[in-house]
């Protein structure tokens, strides 16, 4: 299970195209991301699927789960663009306390034995699951019932998602092909890293590795390519989420892997111009959030 780590991007972020309207929200929808160290929201008009607004606060230190329920708890009373009504609202929690089970044999029954299979379960504890069309695949994933309470009390129809599920999504979905090439998907966390593997459409693996520093990171990610004997000059890997170009992450990458890219905005979504004012990587799950409705 992935330690947690206090290495983050700090940074506060507030984008808003010029047409959001406050007097409209119930034409918009809104995806909700958080963790220890921070939250953030994004908001789709979903008439032009556009995206037209985009927000982050971090934290000057790492929460607790209670300290954050309670923080994004404020948030939602607080914050004027969180208390109005939206046509859907969605959260995902990042966390990699989770598990892939294929959806042929998935069960709603046995959410619980999947789960604790090789995750363990606490009291504090509330399952979810999420179905990866793409993928052919059901996550089962936990999130704090103090943090669930909060959002159902907020927005009584809220969904709930793992960070894999848009991560997974989006990598099948857009970078599956019917050829025999191995492509890694990374997705950097505080304290912990996303790794994916396709071969053409056939999702080879997917796991959450705990990462302290830039050590950490680089031995899991050649890790995974010794394991499936991936070529480190040839295989291309797509990075995202909490990574920047002048990071000791992206520096001892570049020893080590050729093929890199950072992850671009996915074209099944448009974006107000004002979001070229972030790096089109640092929210890639909650952007595409939406794919997985």
């Amino acid at each position: 299970m992935p330690v947690t780590g206090s290495r983050s991007i700090s940074m506060d972020l507030t984008l808003i195209d010029e047409t959001f309207d406050l007097s409209i929200t119930e034409n918009y929808n809104i995806s909700i991301q958080a963790s220890l160290n921070g939250y953030s929201f994004s908001i789709l008009d979903k008439r032009r699927n556009k995206y037209i607004l985009l927000r982050n606060q971090g934290f000057n230190q790492q929460l607790t789960e209670e300290e954050l329920a309670a923080k994004l708890g404020d948030a939602l009373r607080e914050d004027e663009l969180l208390t109005r009504v939206y046509g859907s609202v969605s959260f995902v929690y990042l966390s990699g306390r989770y598990t892939i089970v294929p959806e042929s044999l998935f069960d709603t029954e046995n959410l619980k034995a999947y789960f604790s299979f090789n995750q363990e379960l606490f009291e504090t504890d509330k399952l979810y699951y999420n179905n990866v069309k793409a993928a052919g695949a059901v996550i089962i994933f936990a999130i704090p019932v103090e943090l669930t309470e909060k959002l159902t009390d907020w927005n009584g129809k809220v969904k709930f998602y793992s960070q894999i599920a848009p991560f997974v999504e989006n990598f099948v979905t857009n970078y599956g092909e019917k050829d025999d090439k191995y492509k890694v998907m990374v997705n950097l966390h505080p304290g912990f890293t996303d790794i994916a593997v396709l071969k053409g459409n056939s999702l080879k693996l997917c796991n959450s590795f705990g990462c302290k520093n830039e050590k950490d990171f680089i031995y899991f990610l050649l890790y995974v390519f010794e394991q499936l004997r991936l070529n480190q000059e040839d295989t291309q890997v797509f990075i995202a989420g909490d990574i920047q170009k002048n990071s000791p992450h992206y520096e001892i990458l570049k020893k080590h892997i050729r093929n890199i890219s950072f992850e671009k905005y996915s074209n099944h979504f448009n974006y107000s111009y004002k979001f070229m004012e972030v790096e089109s990587h640092r929210f890639s799950n909650l952007l595409n959030l939406n794919m997985c409705e």
